[in-house]
């Protein structure tokens, strides 16, 4: 998988390496909720786009939000190359 987020771009070599990256961004005690998401495909690509929302349990002041934009290679067995970009984490709206 290979990524632009902010502060730069990243390389994951393998599919654990990729899922770790998941955990990191989305893993933990906050509150997690999917506010949007897209799927298709784009020039033989599969395409996902969705926006999240994460609140710390202790401070629900302090609720971020984030977009990421996936295309990917779909293969036999999943997923072939994966190219992500992200938004980075934006203050969220009151809800």
């Amino acid at each position: 998988m290979r990524g632009l987020i902010p502060p730069g771009p990243f390389d994951a070599q393998t599919a654990e390496d990729a899922a770790a990256r998941f955990r990191q961004w989305f893993g933990g005690p906050d509150r997690f909720r999917m506010l949007d998401y897209e799927t298709g495909h784009f020039g033989g690509k599969l395409y996902l786009r969705y926006r999240i929302r994460m609140c710390p349990t202790a401070d629900p002041t302090a609720a971020r939000i984030a977009e990421q934009h996936i295309f990917a290679d779909e293969t036999d067995t999943g997923l072939g190359t994966v190219d992500l970009l992200c938004s980075g984490w934006l203050p969220a709206p009151p809800s």
